[in-house]
C-alpha cells in the first residue's frame, strides 16, 4: 500500500489554491483598471473677483475646467443674502469659458441691493454656491 494524499483530495486542493489565488489577483488588479471619477465640483469653480455696487455688477471668473453656458433665458444665477434663504436678485447668465472673466449685471428682484461691506451668495442649479462679500 502507498502513503499519500488521495487523488480526489489533491485535485480539491489545487481547485482551491486555484481559486484563492484568482481572488488575490482580482482584488490586487481591480483597482488599477478603475477608472477616476469626475467630479463636477473641481470642473466647475466660481470666483467672484469685484463687485461694483454704484452700477449693480459683479465680476466673475471661471476658475473651473469647462465653459459655463445659459440653457435657456431662465438659466441665471439666484443671490442671496448670506446665510438667508430668500432670493435678493440674479445675476445674468452669460457664457463663461474656462479662465474667462466677465462683468455680470445684478438685478433686484426685492428692494434689496449689493451693499459694500455685507456677505452674498451665489447658487445654480448646475454649479456650487459661492460666497462672496462686496
Amino acid at each position: 500500500m502507498r502513503k499519500g494524499i488521495s487523488p480526489v483530495v489533491a485535485v480539491v486542493l489545487l481547485i482551491a489554491i486555484a481559486v484563492i489565488a484568482a481572488v488575490a489577483v482580482w482584488f490586487w488588479v481591480g483597482p488599477l483598471t478603475q477608472k477616476p471619477a469626475i467630479t463636477t465640483a473641481s470642473q466647475n469653480q466660481l470666483v467672484v473677483e469685484q463687485c461694483d455696487t454704484t452700477n449693480g455688477k459683479v465680476k466673475i471668473r471661471n476658475a473651473g475646467a469647462l465653459t459655463i453656458s445659459a440653457v435657456d433665458s431662465s438659466d441665471h444665477f439666484r443671490v442671496y443674502q448670506h446665510g438667508s434663504s430668500t432670493q435678493i436678485g440674479y445675476i445674468n447668465m452669460t457664457q463663461l469659458s474656462s479662465g474667462e472673466t466677465a462683468w455680470m449685471d445684478f438685478v433686484n428682484t426685492t428692494a434689496t441691493s449689493l451693499t459694500a461691506g455685507e456677505q452674498y451668495d451665489i447658487e445654480e442649479n448646475k454649479y456650487s454656491t459661492v460666497t462672496f462679500t462686496c
